[in-house]
């Protein structure tokens, strides 16, 4: 090459990165792909082939390295949590790595159960008396600091975010706005945050867990904060007990992507909120890299969407059999995996919204060199209507505001 053709090539590649570093990086990863990295995803351990003759590869570390699966597990998550503490013995730790493995958990969901109740019935004060009736819904308690400490990295975090959208022009939410959270079952330390911002807080949820009394977790919290805010059980794609046009703001992070009638989901929030009013969510899309949650994805890069749903549950029955149960219910009422960015955008517009910000994060450069060509070509195969933006974004954040 001589050296003005020299001269030219790295003028264009420096001006495609600077163009990237302009437009958000969409540019520099890409090119970043010229010089892919070795992925040491652990051993080959087998094949899958699916019905329509796909090989997918199952590596031994490669769903870990992702994202702790394990921890979708009540039981595991817990004896996660009092290992950290130093409060297992060594036959429980044994046990807990025992259970966890590298990509599936090695005992059923009841052993683990069983297991994390004998721990409670050893270390009682470490865990929410009113819980302990049933091992299934075990919580460990928290002290006011600790709990503390949770909401305040909430409360910097949605400071930000609305310092940010404020500064952009994009929605300004003044102090003593009425703002409903969706989704609280991780224990409502968003929605207390957004109270010490001092909005009139309220939250909603499924009560997918199945708590909803004085053993809740978010109750719990609740009295240790001395908080007001209100929490109620309701369904967000049906109507729910809030009467019309009650709050400013409409909020929710990693919850649409477990909601599966956005539609009506939508619906409800245009009824529920004031002219002017806005909704703000984040949500993980299913097609990423991690599959919106690590319960749904597999053993090798994007196989979740490479396979149909129907050799996805051919092959958590083959793989994951102690995950099997928890995973097909997950699948089927939990995570909606036919939701391409456009159709979102479009449900919103359709309820009413004015879509002010629309902003999809990438997933890391690590992840992004596994997107070969027939990882594409076999995603766009299973699900046809999605395109690239849906295979590398992580994370959707977007704005409605009502007219």
């Amino acid at each position: 090459m001589s050296l003005t053709r020299r001269i030219k090539s790295v003028a264009t590649v420096l001006g495609l990165r600077v163009l990237g570093r302009h437009y958000g990086g969409a540019f520099s990863l890409y090119l970043d792909q010229q010089h892919p990295t070795h992925q040491d995803y652990g051993e080959l351990e087998s094949i899958f082939e699916t019905s329509t003759g796909l090989s997918i590869p199952i590596y031994a570390n490669y769903r870990f390295q992702v994202k702790a699966g394990w921890q979708y597990y009540g039981s595991l998550q817990i004896m996660g949590q009092l290992k950290r503490a130093g409060q297992l013995t060594k036959a429980e730790l044994d046990f807990f790595h025992a259970a966890i493995g590298s990509r599936t958990i090695n005992i059923s969901i009841d052993v683990a159960n069983e297991a994390v109740q004998a721990i409670a019935q050893r270390l009682p004060d470490l865990f929410i008396l009113e819980s302990m009736n049933d091992p299934e819904y075990l919580l460990l308690r928290t002290t006011e600091k600790e709990q503390q400490k949770t909401v305040q990295l909430y409360v910097e975090q949605h400071a930000s975010m609305l310092k940010q959208l404020a500064a952009a022009k994009v929605v300004y939410i003044p102090a003593g706005a009425a703002l409903l959270e969706i989704g609280f079952m991780s224990g409502g330390h968003s929605t207390f945050a957004f109270e010490q911002l001092g909005m009139r807080a309220s939250a909603v949820d499924n009560q997918y867990g199945g708590l909803t009394d004085d053993s809740a977790l978010h109750e719990y919290n609740k009295r240790t904060l001395s908080s007001k805010v209100e929490f109620r059980q309701g369904d967000i794609t049906k109507k729910t007990s809030f009467e019309s046009e009650s709050f400013d703001v409409i909020y929710s992070a990693s919850v649409l992507e477990h909601v599966q009638d956005l539609k009506s989901a939508f619906s409800e929030m245009y009824r529920l909120l004031k002219p002017g009013g806005v909704i703000i969510h984040n949500y993980a899309p299913f097609f990423s890299h991690n599959g919106a949650h690590a319960l749904g994805i597999g053993d090798s890069p994007w196989a979740h969407v490479r396979m149909n749903i129907e050799d996805y549950m051919s092959y958590i029955e083959k793989l994951r059999p102690n995950e099997a149960v928890m995973t097909r219910d997950w699948f089927s009422s939990a995570m909606h995996q036919d939701m391409p960015q456009w159709k979102v955008q479009r449900l919103v517009a359709e309820a009413g919204f004015r879509i002010a910000l629309w902003k999809a994060k990438p997933s890391a450069k690590r992840w992004l060199r596994d997107l070969t060509p027939e990882v594409i070509r076999d995603c766009f195969a299973a699900t046809p209507e999605i395109g690239i933006e849906d295979l590398t974004s992580q994370s959707v954040s977007f704005v409605g505001i009502k007219p």
